[in-house]
């Protein structure tokens, strides 16, 4: 890939369920395309984000980065590569510029990067060894401070870490990484012809509710649905919600069994739709007013959000972290006190029976971060971390 005068090489983490190691290399592949290379791993550390797989780290990564010799090398995620492949590229190429991309909180959190408490689903505002030690009690709080400063130890090699959110940014800079490697960038969107405005009828308000996403306990379809049961139970007219979501089959069955007793329940006002292609999104945002983004965790820069603006659609969202930074309550969207279904019921009748309540929030959508000048931002970026370490 050649792009802003840059040659660039991209490398993805791969391992069991989709793909099988080849003898003699964790290298892979792909027919045509040179500069993509999969990197199979399968001993990595949840708890301590590290990969096991030694000589995957010290011989194979190491040749990597000798033979293509990068400049700036970019951590999109460090989840099954490992904290310690940082360290590698530090020792290896000790002038090249090491970025890192935060999108949620495995560093901080243990619980699958959530800082969601284990004990109570309650959100988590700060970690520690005593506190964490109580989501996971089979854990002591020795282990999670020598957690903490193990992986501290790698990512104080990283140049500039980069978050799509203030919110995130704020939680990482509490943490303990220094205020000067945080930046605040933006996710950069590939864009598409905005999806024009649902035709109306006489007399038909703008009930038509979208969810776009992942289906899984923390995304809140449980308060979406039982918000929708409620709105059935109230026998309110002309609100009906799409989901259009992914991975729902892999998920619990406990998850599965509450989602699918939730749809029973209020079938008559919800669709759920198969999985979608990106391509297919101008035509489904076609067909919807509001997307609606009922996060129970803090959800730090959802693309959802990026997607609905970029088809001027309304966000109807939860009140709590990125969600809250990136929809600007009766300004773009609207939001509902998170984690409460009455509240959402609510919020959709209103958004619901109040067309110029949409068209002025539609009209105050921001434009959307295109994918070319994030990728200027980015090399901005590197360059300014190149001269600071000069």
């Amino acid at each position: 890939m050649v792009h802003l005068g840059h040659d660039a090489f991209y490398l993805a983490r791969v391992g069991p369920t989709t793909h099988s190691r080849r003898p003699g290399t964790p290298y892979q592949s792909l027919p045509g395309r040179k500069r993509e290379i999969l990197f199979y791993t399968d001993r990595f550390d949840q708890f301590m984000l590290s990969q096991r797989e030694e000589t995957a780290i010290t011989l194979h990564f190491r040749e990597l980065l000798q033979d293509l010799r990068p400049e700036v090398v970019h951590f999109s995620h460090i989840l099954y590569l490992g904290v310690e492949t940082i360290r590698q590229v530090h020792n290896t190429l000790p002038h090249a510029v090491i970025a890192c991309t935060l999108h949620e909180f495995h560093p901080i959190c243990a619980s699958d990067g959530r800082m969601i408490r284990t004990l109570d689903r309650r959100l988590c505002e700060y970690s520690s060894p005593i506190r964490c030690h109580q989501c996971f009690p089979d854990r002591t709080p020795q282990d999670f401070l020598l957690r903490e400063l193990f992986i501290k130890s790698h990512l104080e090699l990283v140049d500039v870490f980069i978050a799509p959110s203030h919110f995130l940014l704020e939680r990482y800079r509490a943490w303990g990484v220094p205020e000067n490697k945080l930046r605040y960038l933006d996710n950069g969107r590939v864009m598409q012809a905005e999806a024009p405005a649902r035709v109306i009828g006489p007399g038909e308000g703008r009930g038509q509710i979208g969810y776009f996403g992942q289906m899984n306990p923390d995304k809140g379809l449980q308060v979406l649905l039982a918000a929708m049961n409620i709105l059935a139970g109230r026998k309110t007219s002309g609100i009906h919600l799409s989901v259009h979501g992914a991975n729902l089959d892999k998920q619990s069955l406990a998850f599965r069994d509450t989602f699918n007793e939730g749809l029973t329940q209020c079938s008559s006002v919800v669709t759920v739709f198969p999985e979608y292609f990106q391509h297919e999104l101008p035509l489904l945002m076609e067909r919807v007013d509001w997307i609606v983004v009922p996060s129970t965790w803090w959800e730090n820069a959802p693309l959802t959000i990026q997607e609905a603006f970029m088809h001027r659609r309304p966000v109807i969202c939860s009140d709590i972290g990125g969600m809250a930074e990136k929809v600007r309550d009766n300004v773009d969207g609207l939001h509902f006190r998170v984690n409460d279904p009455l509240s959402l019921a609510d919020t959709l009748l209103r958004a619901s029976r109040n067309a110029q309540l949409w068209e002025r929030l539609r009209g105050s959508i921001p434009p959307v971060f295109p994918i070319d000048a994030a990728a200027e931002a980015h090399i901005n970026a590197y360059e300014s971390a190149r001269n600071v370490r000069v």
